[in-house]
């Protein structure tokens, strides 16, 4: 993934789409859990903080993990 977003801000392209409302789940969970050791991945860090700026992402996915 980290590779596909090399050059592209979303997952689709340009624009926010429904390609990056899943995978935005799923690295939502990867990174919130603590203590785990993860690889530089400068691409997908900077489309998750994308993500995380936009207020329905943070609204309804930063959940606390149980």
């Amino acid at each position: 993934m980290d590779a596909h977003l090399n050059g592209r801000p979303f997952i689709a392209g340009d624009a926010f789409s429904m390609a990056d409302i899943p995978l935005g789940c799923m690295v939502y969970r990867w990174y919130a859990f603590e203590g785990v050791e993860r690889p530089a991945l400068k691409n997908l860090e900077a489309w998750w903080r994308r993500l995380a700026a936009r207020p329905g992402y943070r609204k309804y996915l930063f959940l606390p993990m149980v």
